[in-house]
């Protein structure tokens, strides 16, 4: 896959977007005690650009959930780092960056109901592909609804390559 030319969304206008996501989160969490669990590694810039956006004050932690190889959801989940802070009587916040298929999401939403009884959870993510779920996950805030291509950028991967781009680009086969 080379990185294509043309790009999906600027900085700029990715940067507009968290600012309405931010006031829109604020506005839904408004009173509540919230702890804001970023899915590493794609979703740390949103998540540092979203928080600093936010009014509502978060507890900050990681979890890092895996189901891609290049390209392709091997459609296994599997966890390499999980939260430390407690969730009992808090609004969980999953930032993400991206949801395709849906296996990752749901696949996070169940341990944390099952092993650390969350029970208020939201879902926030940059980038929904809806054309692509195999499993009911939906966001309750999205920034761009995009077609069935392969991104990468701001804090997106192929193979660990391209994160580090400001901008949100498509990959060609």
């Amino acid at each position: 896959m080379k990185l294509s030319t043309s790009c999906l969304y600027s900085h700029n206008q990715i940067a507009q977007r968290i600012s309405e996501l931010a006031n829109e989160i604020d506005r839904d969490l408004r009173g509540k005690e919230v702890v804001a669990l970023v899915a590493l590694k794609g979703a740390m810039p949103m998540a540092m650009d979203l928080i600093r956006a936010m009014k509502t004050s978060v507890t900050l932690d990681l979890i890092r959930a895996k189901s891609y190889e290049g390209s392709e959801s091997t459609g296994n989940v599997t966890f390499s780092h999980l939260p430390e802070c407690t969730m009992r009587d808090k609004t969980v916040l999953i930032i993400e960056d991206i949801i395709d298929t849906g296996q990752t999401c749901t696949a996070i939403q169940e341990i944390l109901q099952n092993d650390f009884q969350a029970n208020d959870i939201r879902i926030v993510t940059l980038l929904d592909k809806p054309s692509r779920r195999k499993v009911v996950c939906e966001a309750n805030w999205v920034g761009f609804s995009i077609d069935d291509v392969f991104v990468v950028g701001y804090g997106m991967d192929f193979d660990e390559a391209y994160r580090d781009l400001p901008d949100i680009h498509t990959m060609e086969p």
